[in-house]
C-alpha cells in the first residue's frame, strides 16, 4: 500500500521533470529562433505558448507531489475497514500493519482516549490511590 504511494510520487515527480524538460526546449528554441530571425512567425507562437503550458504543466505537477504528512494520511485512508474474520479481510489488515511497521508509520492516537486515561490516572492520585 505505501509502495503505491510512493510509486505515485516518483511518477508525478518524474512526468512534472520530463514536462519541465520539454517547456525548456520549447522556450529555448523559440529563443533562438527570436535571436535568428527578426520578424515574428507562426511557429514562434506554437513554441512560446508550448513552453508556458508546460512550465505551468510542470509547476503544478510538481505542487500536487504528497509531502510525507500527505503519504501517511493517504496511508490511514487505505487502511481496511472491514471487520469480517474472514481470509480476504484478514489478509488485507496483515498487509496494512505490515506496511505500516515496514516504512516506520506511528500509530494515530486517540486523544479521547488518551485525555481519559491520563483523567484516570490524576482522579487515582487525588483520591491518593498511587
Amino acid at each position: 500500500m505505501m509502495s503505491s504511494i510512493n510509486f505515485l510520487t516518483w511518477v508525478l515527480e518524474a512526468t512534472g521533470i520530463f514536462v519541465g524538460c520539454f517547456a525548456l526546449l520549447a522556450l529555448s528554441t523559440f529563443i533562438h529562433n527570436r535571436i535568428k530571425r527578426k520578424s515574428w512567425e507562426a511557429e514562434d507562437t506554437a513554441e512560446l505558448s508550448l513552453g508556458i503550458v508546460c512550465t505551468i504543466a510542470s509547476i503544478v505537477l510538481f505542487c500536487i507531489v504528497p509531502n510525507d504528512k500527505t503519504k501517511i494520511e493517504m496511508f490511514y485512508i487505505m487502511k481496511p475497514k472491514c471487520q469480517e474474520e474472514t481470509v480476504s479481510c484478514l489478509s488485507k489488515k496483515v498487509e496494512w500493519y505490515k506496511d505500516s511497521v515496514e516504512y516506520n508509520i506511528a500509530p494515530k492516537i486517540n486523544e479521547k482516549l488518551l485525555i481519559d486515561s491520563l483523567k484516570n490516572v490524576i482522579n487515582n492520585y487525588e483520591k491518593g490511590k498511587n
